[in-house]
């Protein structure tokens, strides 16, 4: 929630409250499927989906953020976005925000908001909130005055002069600071809150503008796992009463959020490339984490318990090969496995290489394929070679004829 959002839209704001109410129905108030007369600005959620994106496509001077993407988001649902960086996730919370127009495709907010049509206030008005990477807050304010200058109301200068919070702010700024574990630290600058804690802030202040969609992009970056815990309990908590969309690379938090079955949105390439429950299922009669692992690779054995983020770089490169091994490939393609890498465990690592290409994984041949620019490490495992130059093979040959072949000149193999 940025400043700006704050008194933007002020006009529209007291323009809304303004508007009359609908009529009660012969329904007896209750929402039908047809014929429902709904308030200036709010979203039709009879069908229960909140969010739809259909064939969205943002191309930055040729290159396609987003590749015809489509996705729906149902009302009350907590929703995990995955995926590499520059899968499209950040363009996609821009695009539903109304920071980047698409060239194409539709954005709707419930079945009768077209979000394509409006400014950036104008979204964050009608109830969908973004919280960004890096937390926004108030830092010399303290932590009970940003939230009570993100109440959801008139915020133009006269206004807030004359405003005075009555009974009913008090009690939601109270609920608020109960929900984002800050109600100690309620007078605390804001300037002196943890990482975490500023993170948890801006949450509350964008609960303080009761959206219905909330937008979260990484939220536990930098948390302690303390921290990432009880931000964890805050989002289970707020499903139901909010439709939440997470963009988040920690697996362990994701996995948490999901509980094994809840539905995951996985972004490549700025589409869609799956969607579904979260988790790996382990072959017929094999074990979930296959005991051989800790086999090949002793350290993560000791480091099981420990969030893969705190590992060191060499030690994320053991995990990252242990989890393709985990799928039971029959072959294994490693891009630049040793790039950063310390030479202790570059030698781990092409120790347990040597030992898939010669005996296998689990009683079964295995294809071993390395793309690498350390030429020592590769002339000693290669038994054969290829050398590329610009999307071309330009020489080829047997691992033991490398020197001989004039390999080591070469800039990549």
């Amino acid at each position: 929630m940025t400043p700006e959002l704050l008194e933007a839209g002020a006009r529209q704001r007291e323009a809304h409250a303004q508007a009359p109410l609908p009529k009660a129905t012969q329904s007896g108030d209750r929402e039908a499927a047809f014929g429902r007369v709904l308030a200036t600005g709010q979203p039709d959620f009879a069908h229960g989906v909140a969010l739809y994106l259909e064939d969205i496509t943002v191309s930055f001077d040729g290159f396609k953020a987003l590749n015809q993407l489509s996705l729906t988001v149902d009302v009350g649902e907590l929703r995990c976005i995955i995926g590499p960086n520059g899968a499209g996730k950040t363009t996609m919370m821009d695009v539903i925000t109304g920071k980047t127009r698409p060239q194409q495709g539709s954005a709707s907010f419930g079945a009768n908001i077209d979000l394509l049509r409006l400014r950036e206030n104008e979204i964050a008005q009608i109830g969908i909130g973004r919280k960004f990477q890096k937390p926004t807050v108030f830092e010399q304010l303290n932590v009970f005055e940003n939230l009570e200058l993100a109440l959801k109301a008139d915020r133009r200068a006269r206004a807030s002069l004359r405003a005075k919070l009555n009974s009913a702010d008090l009690d939601r700024i109270a609920e608020v600071l109960q929900l984002t574990h800050l109600r100690s630290l309620a007078h605390l600058q804001a300037g002196l809150l943890s990482h975490g804690q500023k993170q948890w802030l801006e949450i509350g202040m964008l609960l303080m503008q009761e959206p219905k969609l909330l937008l979260l992009d990484e939220p536990v970056a930098g948390m302690t796992d303390e921290e990432t815990e009880r931000t964890a309990e805050l989002f289970l908590t707020l499903e139901g009463k909010h439709s939440l969309v997470v963009v988040e690379h920690d697996m362990s938090f994701v996995a948490t959020l999901t509980q094994g079955f809840k539905k995951v949105t996985v972004l490549h390439e700025g589409s869609v490339l799956a969607e579904g429950r979260l988790g790996l299922a382990p072959k017929p009669g094999r074990e979930p984490i296959p005991h051989e692992l800790f086999e090949l690779f002793p350290v993560l054995k000791q480091m099981l318990h420990r969030r893969g983020g705190d590992l060191s770089g060499g030690q994320q490169q053991q995990l990252a090969i242990a989890r393709a091994l985990a799928a039971g490939p029959k072959v294994l393609i490693l891009d630049e496995p040793t790039e950063g890498i310390q030479p202790s465990i570059i030698k781990d690592i092409g120790r347990v290489l040597r030992r898939l290409a010669d005996v296998g994984w689990r009683g079964e041949r295995m294809a071993v394929v390395l793309v690498e620019q350390f030429y020592d490490f590769a002339a000693e495992l290669a038994d054969h070679y290829l050398v590329m130059e610009r999307g071309e093979v330009v020489q080829r040959g047997r691992g033991k004829d490398m020197e001989a072949d004039g390999v080591r000149g070469r800039l990549a193999i």
